[in-house]
């Protein structure tokens, strides 16, 4: 499978540290979370709507009849509650780059008449990626488009295509861990250098699901690992690479 130039979008660095610190976040739902959010801001950014409930879970890797999700992704739900998403009636529709500034047209922006045309429900909703139009609260009240749309700064990489490529290899977990080990590792150009337990505080992760996913990621190949990797040494510090993305 080819990985597209324009399957990509920047997800805000915090993110890792704020997933870890919500207490209605238990430890099962943070990969899913995380994973969750980077999808809206793909759809939300390629103007992908409408899209049915049923359909992101399928993209997620879920049955569209897995009801266990329905408290994340519905209306009002876990990332609206913790201020991750915000509910929506006003979608976007199509995007353009003016000067070089990135604007969208919206639902709620066209003409009653023109709404009826484009779709007839008043009671479809989406999430909006708060962090992905405005960084901090601030900068929302002051109307100031700051978000990871619109500048890069302290920022990592969300690849659907790979995401869509690797997810039911790895699953939901090894994808937010593969993330967490990639974001660092663009930091630390010659490893990132952290043991087990050092890494479960990081993520918010429990070390024995760490342990197993990051057998799977080192069996695939999407990881290298430098130093010998044992388990029950959980205060040795391996030192973690990217070997580079199937295709």
């Amino acid at each position: 499978m080819s990985i597209k130039r324009r399957d990509f979008v920047y997800i805000h660095n915090e993110i890792f540290d704020d997933l870890k610190t919500f207490e209605r976040i238990n430890t099962g739902n943070i990969a899913t979370v995380y994973c969750y959010y980077c999808l809206l801001c793909y759809l939300y950014r390629y103007c992908k709507y409408p899209m049915s409930a049923e359909k992101i879970k399928q993209m997620l890797g879920y049955s569209s009849s897995y009801t266990n999700i329905n408290k994340i992704i519905k209306r009002n739900g876990l990332t609206d509650q913790i201020g991750l998403t915000h509910s929506t009636r006003d979608f976007p529709l199509q995007y353009k780059y003016d000067n070089g500034e990135l604007s969208f047209t919206t639902y709620l922006s066209l003409d009653t008449e023109t709404r009826r045309l484009v779709y007839s429900s008043n009671n479809y909703f989406i999430k909006q990626p708060l962090k992905a139009l405005y960084r901090s609260e601030e900068s929302k009240h002051a109307g100031i488009k700051d978000g990871t749309f619109f500048t890069i700064e302290s920022t990592h990489l969300f690849d659907f295509s790979f995401f869509r490529l690797i997810r039911d290899e790895i699953g939901l977990n090894g994808f937010y861990i593969y993330q967490y080990l990639s974001h660092k590792c663009d930091l630390f150009l010659n490893g990132y250098d952290i043991g087990i337990a050092q890494l479960s505080q990081s993520i918010g992760i429990s070390k024995r699901t760490i342990s197993r996913c990051l057998d799977l990621l080192l069996n695939k190949g999407y990881i290298n690992i430098t130093q010998s990797y044992i388990r029950r040494e959980e205060t040795k510090a391996n030192v973690y690479s990217i070997s580079g993305r199937k295709s």
